[in-house]
């Protein structure tokens, strides 16, 4: 568990900016004053104090809620941005909803894809790990449509793509 008032006694989160600020000087290494945190590979910035490194985006939604849930989501999609504006606690379905279209995706839109045998985009969703048929369309703004009625309808929610 996090010890709240040891992050709140050396650090400073300004929930309009994202940035996490030394207040207090760690360690001989860092600087009070200084932004705390390094980027990590995967795009997430990590900051390390008291033992093991804690993900910005956690810790920012701790300090602003209270509480920390399973999942904290970018809602913009961009891992370094940890405005409390941009965190939000979402489900692993919503979680999922909320990732980047795949490379392959010609449409733009997931759930919708170009059919060869039939020469119409075709439209699906999974629920519940199954692959659901939602029908195909001669245009792709129909397409587009009838996917977002669907996520609408199975998960509550639009996706970004």
């Amino acid at each position: 568990m996090i010890d709240i008032n040891s992050y709140k006694e050396y650090l400073e989160y300004n929930p309009e900016t994202g940035i996490f600020t030394w207040i207090k000087q760690p360690s001989g290494a860092v600087k009070a004053g200084t932004v705390a945190g390094c980027l990590m590979p995967n795009g997430y910035i990590a900051i390390r104090f008291k033992g093991p490194m804690i993900t910005a985006h956690r810790l920012a939604f701790y300090l602003m809620h209270g509480y920390l849930p399973k999942i904290v989501d970018h809602i913009n999609r961009n891992r370094s941005d940890n405005r409390i504006d941009n965190l939000r606690e979402v489900t692993p379905r919503q979680s999922n909803i909320n990732r980047n279209i795949s490379k392959y995706n010609k449409s733009g839109k997931t759930g919708v894809s170009w059919c060869n045998t039939y020469n119409r985009y075709v439209v699906s969703i999974y629920i519940k790990n199954k692959r659901k048929f939602m029908g195909y369309f001669d245009n792709l703004e129909l397409a587009i449509a009838k996917r977002q009625e669907a996520e609408l309808l199975y998960y509550g929610m639009l996706s970004p793509n």
